[in-house]
């Protein structure tokens, strides 16, 4: 099974544009299924990686009226349809707003931030992180 996630479309809770889907691809019939449709806060499906049975995924945060969303790397069970938030990301030091593709590597996934971490050079948006989590 091959696995994608749209930036937009989907629930259009989040705007005029939608929040995202999760979908997967079967490579033998060609057949696409949605498997997991974003509502805000988070969406905007930025990383996402399978080993095994789960999808891990990052989803860019929104700015909802009052409400600021940095950001989350969630778990999805595509068996059951179930999603785990694994990280909030806060705009501290672990950074804000996933970006860049995740990578997998002997156990471990990678990703990238826009903003948060240091900030000391950066101004009070920060730099960016390099973050990795271990199932």
């Amino acid at each position: 099974m091959l696995y994608g996630g749209t930036e937009l479309g989907g629930d259009m809770s989040c705007g005029k544009d939608g929040c995202g889907t999760l979908f997967s691809i079967d490579p033998t019939t060609a057949l696409e299924n949605v498997l997991n449709t974003n509502t805000g806060p988070a969406q905007f499906i930025r990383g996402l990686s399978n080993q095994g049975a789960a999808i891990y995924e990052t989803l860019s945060g929104i700015y909802l009226g009052r409400s600021v969303n940095f950001g989350e790397l969630v778990k999805f069970d595509p068996g059951s349809g179930h999603k785990t938030v694994l990280h909030k990301f806060t705009h501290g030091a672990d950074g804000s707003y996933p970006f860049a593709p995740l990578t997998y590597n002997s156990g471990v996934y990678y990703g990238t931030t826009t903003e948060g971490g240091d900030n000391s050079s950066c101004g009070n948006l920060g730099c960016g992180t390099i973050f990795k989590y271990v199932p």
